[in-house]
């Protein structure tokens, strides 16, 4: 029988006795004295189509923070077409995110920026790390509902939670909007129609009554001064992690090669996926093209590679399975004991419509402790062997760390990446 004993010769911690958490009087204190409100920011821009430009001004001198994960988009959603019709979302998941091709936040320089947010990132997301059931009742309720048309059109409110790595911090911190005393503004780029709807006949979309939505947890101007004081007589930056991604497209092929410019300090992972070319009639599925080898350079230096087999015990699939396990590596839910696959719920559908994959280059998983836990990396390249490949577009997301860094004497803010 084994088990931890007294070590000859050495101090090891679990020699020692320490009283547990749960039997002990709890030690915490409370919270820092605030208030909370819901607030709704006008969209700017008026009414918007295809090709537009969502604006919402965030206010100045604010005295609170934008509470972590609490921020939406809703807007009234009306789809005009040809003949009677049933309109989707137009991106594998059907989901209306589809109708924003690029997010932007900025302050006196852009502080997030996310290429192919509603086509690739936040299905990504959505596909591989939301809970089934979360997917299949709330998110749909809120963001994919089946617009029934007539030649006359029809309208629906469409609600998107706001997936952008500012706004839901690893730590759990809140945006400090209180510390930009010239406001901030978020900016949605709009997609072309056959990008943004699925529908039999041609359809077209407008945009109206857009809102930007977040709950604000209010501290007090009091309590944002002291904080800018203490800061600026400890010669500090007021900082915050968040976690966000660099999304690159290029034309599928067989074998692709290519660089990306990347200037990171702290690369997290690599995922690719490929979507066929965009027809507004046919849904844009995530599809498997038979991808075998995929490699990985940070500034000349192999860093990551697999090369899983052709063929497998489950002919049907072939590597479907293995590349399911690289992607889930590459998410860090390897181990979850709680379902994470979204839609994807058997190979099948996960080869045909949500297929992404990728590889890790992150090293510690420590939030709130530890910050830049990736690779550092100027030059990405990579090799992506695609036998299967079909007209399209593959695409690359380069997870990365970040850290908002805020001058709490000017409200001058930079981030590191």
């Amino acid at each position: 029988m084994s088990g931890v004993g007294i070590h000859q010769g050495y101090d090891v911690s679990a020699q020692n006795l320490e009283i547990s958490n749960s039997v002990m009087s709890c030690a915490a204190q409370r919270a820092q004295p605030a208030s909370s409100s819901l607030k709704a920011i006008a969209c700017a821009s008026g009414s918007q189509q295809s090709g537009g430009i969502l604006l919402f001004n965030l206010p100045s001198n604010a005295s609170g923070f934008i509470k972590d994960g609490s921020a939406y988009l809703r807007f009234t959603l009306t789809i005009a077409g040809t003949a009677a019709d049933t309109v989707t979302g137009g991106n594998a998941i059907s989901s209306f995110e589809s109708l924003i091709t690029r997010l932007t936040l900025q302050s006196n320089g852009v502080l997030e920026q996310i290429q192919y947010y509603g086509s690739v990132f936040s299905p990504l997301l959505m596909e591989h790390t939301a809970g089934y059931s979360y997917f299949n009742s709330d998110y749909q309720i809120m963001t994919s509902p089946t617009i029934t048309i007539g030649t006359n059109g029809s309208a629906a409110t469409i609600v998107l939670p706001l997936l952008n790595g500012a706004f839901n911090s690893p730590s759990g911190q809140n945006f400090p909007l209180c510390l930009f005393p010239s406001g901030l503004q978020l900016q949605c780029d709009l997609a072309s129609d056959a990008q943004a709807l699925t529908a039999a006949h041609a359809a077209t979309f407008t945009i109206s009554n857009a809102f930007f939505h977040y709950e604000e947890v209010d501290v007090g101007m009091e309590y944002v001064n002291s904080l800018r004081q203490s800061l600026i007589a400890e010669n500090k930056l007021f900082e915050m992690p968040f976690i966000s991604a660099l999304v690159m497209a290029v034309s599928s092929a067989s074998v692709i090669d290519n660089t990306f410019g990347c200037g990171l300090l702290s690369m997290k992972s690599v995922l690719t996926t490929n979507i066929p070319t965009y027809a507004q009639t046919a849904t844009k599925y995530q599809t498997y093209q038979g991808s075998y080898n995929f490699r990985v350079y940070a500034d000349g230096r192999l860093l990551n590679q697999w090369v899983v087999p052709s063929s497998s015990a489950n002919s049907s699939y072939g590597d479907v399975p293995c590349q399911y396990a690289l992607l889930q590596s590459s998410l860090d839910n390897m181990a979850s004991r709680v379902s994470s696959s979204g839609p994807a719920m058997s190979l099948a559908t996960y080869q045909s419509q949500y297929w992404a994959t990728g590889v890790s280059s992150n090293h510690f998983e420590e939030h709130g402790f530890l910050c830049l836990q990736g690779t550092k990396v100027n030059q990405l390249q990579v090799h992506l062997e695609l036998p299967n490949a079909s007209a399209g577009s593959t695409y690359f997301a380069i997870f990365m760390d970040n850290i908002l860094c805020i001058s709490p004497a000017t409200g001058e803010a930079t981030v590191i990446r």
